[in-house]
């Protein structure tokens, strides 16, 4: 078609604890205090420069490349919204954890975090198959027909350059 939409999908998290210690009987509780993600999508589109910025061609690729954001921006509000629920009902049915032994903080800390990401990985791979399919459908046939038809006089001269360089 002549563009591209260069980027991908990012996500951090970062979770906080709240911990009550009893040195009495050297315990510990935890609970989460607070818990991020962050979904991030940082676009890049490119437009080949046989195509000058306001020609019809680079208008048509650049609608074209807009799609592939708009898809990306759909895939994270939906995944955003699937996580934060996800989050919410875990912290919800896990309120508290302990009391363990102050012995093991860091292995329940481990394990709290495993799960998380866990919880989160899952969610991330889910939208990576969601987003490769629904990419994957932006760029049909009948899409690239579509942009080719919309400026015949540019294809035409496309052609015929294809032609004398011997580039088909």
């Amino acid at each position: 078609v002549g563009g591209l939409m260069k980027g991908g999908i990012e996500t951090k998290q970062k979770t906080s604890y709240g911990t009550m210690t009893n040195y009495q009987t050297n315990e510990v509780c935890f609970w989460h205090e607070r818990m991020e993600v962050e979904i991030h999508i940082k676009p890049t589109i490119y437009v080949a420069s046989e195509f000058p910025q306001g020609s019809c061609m680079f208008n048509a690729i650049m609608e074209h490349e807009q799609k592939h954001v708009l898809v990306d921006r759909e895939i994270v509000n939906k995944y955003a919204s699937l996580m934060g629920q996800a989050i919410r009902n875990d912290m919800t049915a896990h309120r508290i954890y302990g009391p363990v032994p102050l012995s093991q903080q860091q292995s329940l800390q481990r394990q709290l975090n495993a799960r998380m990401e866990t919880l989160l990985n899952n969610f991330t791979n889910q939208m990576s198959v969601e987003r490769r399919k629904r990419q994957q459908a932006v760029d049909s046939l009948n899409e690239y027909e579509r942009i080719n038809h919309l400026c015949p006089e540019q294809m035409k001269q496309r052609k015929q350059h294809s032609r004398k360089t011997g580039n088909n």
